[in-house]
This record gives structure tokens, sequence and C-alpha cells, in this order.
């Protein structure tokens, strides 16, 4: 088995710069091998995707939080 045959859970989410604490509103999107391609809205926790294939997975913030710059 390839090791970028295996699957890994990710965990993605915005956080705050000062508390570090998960902000919610967000839109995420996040890419990586094998054509994945998902779109997120970020919320008070992080947001768990299992099952995402081993490699390079790319985290890209289309929308900033609601209020926030």
């Amino acid at each position: 088995m390839c090791i970028r045959d295996r699957l890994g859970t990710v965990r993605i989410g915005k956080l705050d710069g000062v508390s570090g604490d998960p902000v919610a509103g967000a839109t995420l999107r996040l890419t990586g091998p094998g054509g994945y391609d998902e779109t997120f809205t970020s919320t008070t926790s992080l947001i768990e995707i299992p099952d995402v294939r081993v490699g390079d997975v790319y985290k890209r913030q289309f929308r900033g939080s609601p209020g926030r710059r």
C-alpha cells in the first residue's frame, strides 16, 4: 500500500489571533489529492473531515467571519 492511498482526518477552522479560540462564520475551502475539493463555513469548534487521502492538503479562506477584519 502506498502512503498516498492511506486516509486520515483533517481538522480545520478559523482561529482568533489573540485567544486561539475557533471563530464562526468564515468560509473555508479545503483541496487535496485525488480531486478533493470542499467548502465549509467555520463554527465555534474545529470541523473534522474524516477519510481524506494522505498528501498535500490546502486550506484557503474565501470570506472572513462577520464583524471581523
